[in-house]
């Protein structure tokens, strides 16, 4: 069996990140050391988590190979926006070119850069792109 064994200072500083923290899953994170530092198994942590053990003692190795600064998630996650390296004016100017023909467009965007969009995330793309505009950014 595995616990984490936290000093006074680090079972505070815990505490207080945890309590000002504004992302879910550091907190969770946290918690987590905090109840295995109370003596709570891997097993019971796993559980009361809804993650595997395996993922617990991702949690605990965190956290011995880098204390606090090491348990955040890291940036990269997610899924990647499509339309990300094609440059926003170039898209915009296709749809000028082309009023009222999404599917032009979306040929255009297929075989000039390769991407392939579906007629939702375009419009989903110009909709963000209005909003830059009127926000002047």
């Amino acid at each position: 069996m595995r616990y984490i064994d936290l000093s006074p200072e680090e079972k505070s500083l815990i505490e207080s990140l945890k309590s000002t923290s504004s992302s879910a899953p550091l907190r969770r994170r946290l918690e987590c050391l905090l109840l295995s530092n109370g003596g709570m198994q891997v097993k019971s942590l796993s559980r009361h988590f809804g993650v595997t053990q395996k993922t617990i003692y991702e949690w605990f190795d965190l956290w011995d190979k880098g204390s606090i600064t090491s348990m955040p998630l890291k940036g990269g996650r997610g899924a990647k926006k499509k339309l990300r390296d094609i440059p926003k004016e170039e898209i915009l100017k296709l749809v000028e070119d082309t009023p009222r023909k999404s599917k032009l467009v979306l040929v255009r965007i297929s075989e000039d850069y390769g991407v392939e969009v579906s007629e939702k995330t375009l419009q989903r793309f110009l909709k963000i792109c209005r909003s830059d505009l009127a926000k002047g950014t």
